[in-house]
């Protein structure tokens, strides 16, 4: 039952993790925007090209990344839970380990 609980410990940690990245994606875009010159655009709904914020190609993707992430969480979390599941159940004490 041990291995379970790390398993579900380890998926905790990885979930953890994305939000963080989109945490830290999304307060990375609100210094730029507060920075940006002011628009009457409302800032929540606004794409960065709607008023001429401009982003590095990589600021891009790590947005791009995040917006991923968000949309698609239900789905990424059962399949991290579920691996998790899965590898735990693998690790049946006593059997040989898997080649």
């Amino acid at each position: 039952m041990l291995r379970y609980g790390v398993a579900f410990a380890i998926a905790l940690l990885v979930i953890g993790l994305g939000v963080l990245y989109v945490w830290s994606t999304t307060q990375m875009l609100h210094l730029k925007r507060e920075s940006a010159p002011s628009q009457s655009v409302f800032v929540d709904e606004a794409d960065p090209s709607d008023f001429g914020m401009e982003v590095t190609e990589i600021e891009m993707q790590r947005i791009l990344l995040a917006d991923l992430l968000v949309n698609y969480s239900p789905i990424l979390i059962t399949l991290i839970l579920g691996i998790a599941w899965a590898i735990a159940a693998r690790m049946q004490p006593g059997s040989p380990p898997h080649r």
